[in-house]
């Protein structure tokens, strides 16, 4: 699957770029799951959601750009899953769509 290494002052990590990949994204959930939360925008949602709806115990949207990406917006939606039964685990971020999942 073709890639590219992301690398920030906190971590790298690997990020997949192929045409259709949200449809194999299930293939990344560990295999016992309670809960996977969806965390996306409503646009990128509405255009890309249908391929995981399905998959996803609950949506959480988050306004868009770059002036929202704090530590005060992940904070509120940490809480948000720690309400809806999960708890607090923030796999890698995504352009499209970032995914959380409770075992």
């Amino acid at each position: 699957m073709p890639s590219f290494r992301v690398e920030t002052p906190q971590r790298a990590y690997e990020a997949i770029v192929e045409r259709g990949a949200i449809h194999r994204l299930t293939q990344c959930f560990p295999k016992r799951l309670s809960k996977v939360f969806v965390i996306t925008t409503e646009d990128v949602w509405n255009l890309h959601g249908a391929a995981i709806a399905g998959h996803a115990s609950e949506v959480l949207f988050f306004p868009g750009g770059e002036s929202r990406k704090r530590l005060s917006e992940v904070e509120a939606l940490a809480e948000r899953m720690v309400g809806a039964g999960g708890a607090t685990m923030w796999p890698g971020s995504s352009p499209l769509l970032s995914c959380a999942a409770f075992r």
